[in-house]
């Protein structure tokens, strides 16, 4: 991956806990599977063809879908008291 391609991963990560974060507080949970549809849709090809990216890829996913989550926990919480 390049330097750009990483940007570009990042700025896409923080886009993406952003969506979740504002799915939560709305408590629109079933809108929350469009961000992986849109995220593996884009990414398709590079998933199907290079096992290590693909790999790579999931980890990435499930780690910022993880904190994405966490993060909307505790603003939820915080909202309530």
């Amino acid at each position: 991956m390049t330097n750009k391609e990483l940007k570009a991963g990042r700025y896409i990560g923080g886009l993406e806990r952003l969506l979740l974060l504002i799915f939560m507080a709305l408590q629109i949970y079933s809108a929350i599977p469009i961000i992986i549809a849109l995220k593996t849709l884009a990414r398709f090809k590079d998933l199907e063809n290079n096992r290590a990216f693909a790999e790579y890829y999931l980890i990435g996913n499930f780690l910022s879908m993880i904190f994405g989550v966490l993060i909307g926990i505790v603003f939820n919480y915080v909202l309530l008291l």
